[in-house]
């Protein structure tokens, strides 16, 4: 399943933008499923949390201040892979260690703005490797080395979660 049940559309794609170039910012590492606050954001499959809590950058951009980000340890038959859940206001019944299931809800969007505009989304990222995901830089990076990072819709349809 995919982590919304929504999406506008309207905000940024995996990598680079239209014209195959990074954002401003860096090469973005995960697909932003633009929607409304307070909607709700789903485990893709079962797995295990192995981090939840406040990081900077995902609760505003410009300036940066913290916000909720969980981390998801997955794995699909013989395939083991993390994912990224960002900018959400994460449920009281997520604690790291917990296993979840497929379906089940990890909080809601939370109120996020870039230089004062109001951008409400989920950032929802795809760490592809065994080894544990990066300690930092979960939103953009500044190299243009994928490292383990894919794009998640083809991720996930490749290994028949959607």
């Amino acid at each position: 399943m995919l982590p919304v049940l929504e999406d506008n559309n309207l905000y940024r794609k995996f990598w680079v933008n239209k014209r195959g170039i990074a954002y401003p910012e860096g090469y973005h590492l995960g697909k932003d499923f633009g929607l409304d606050i307070g909607k709700n954001v789903y485990s893709v499959w079962n797995g295990i949390i192995i981090e939840a809590g406040l990081h900077e950058g995902y609760g505003s951009l410009n300036p940066s201040t913290k916000g909720g980000c969980i981390w998801i340890k997955y794995q699909k038959d013989d395939k083991i892979f993390y994912a990224n859940y960002g900018h959400i206001n994460i449920d009281k019944n997520i604690i790291i260690g917990k296993e979840i299931k497929e379906g089940e809800i990890l909080g809601i969007i939370a109120h996020f703005t870039n230089h004062g505009v109001y951008l409400s989304h989920l950032h929802f990222g795809i760490w592809d490797s065994k080894e544990k995901y990066p300690s930092n830089h979960w939103g953009y990076q500044k190299e243009n080395d994928k490292k383990h990072w894919v794009d998640p819709i083809p991720f996930l349809k490749q290994y028949k979660i959607i």
